[in-house]
């Protein structure tokens, strides 16, 4: 949250984002599944990874440290470092 008076309006919009979710969700869900379970769960899933993509890629500091290449010395080089990676 860019400033601490925003708190409050960011996290009202959090919850009509989840009772959207929660009122509209099943009836997208049901109307998925009438294809087939398959359909519902694979267009499930490419929401999920879009959602991932969108908060990674457009919140200050997403990518971090995640992605850069880090070299130990014994190990040589790993594509993955968690060092210095902001989790709260």
């Amino acid at each position: 949250m860019p400033y601490p008076q925003d708190r409050a309006a960011v996290l009202g919009y959090v919850a009509v984002s989840y009772g959207i979710g929660f009122a509209v969700g099943p009836a997208i869900g049901g109307l998925l599944g009438s294809v087939s379970l398959q359909f519902g769960a694979w267009v499930a899933t490419g929401g999920s990874l879009l959602s991932l993509a969108l908060v990674l890629g457009l919140m200050p500091g997403g990518w971090g440290p995640v992605c850069r290449l880090c070299i130990n010395a014994h190990t040589g080089l790993r594509p993955w470092c968690w060092e210095g990676a902001r989790v709260w």
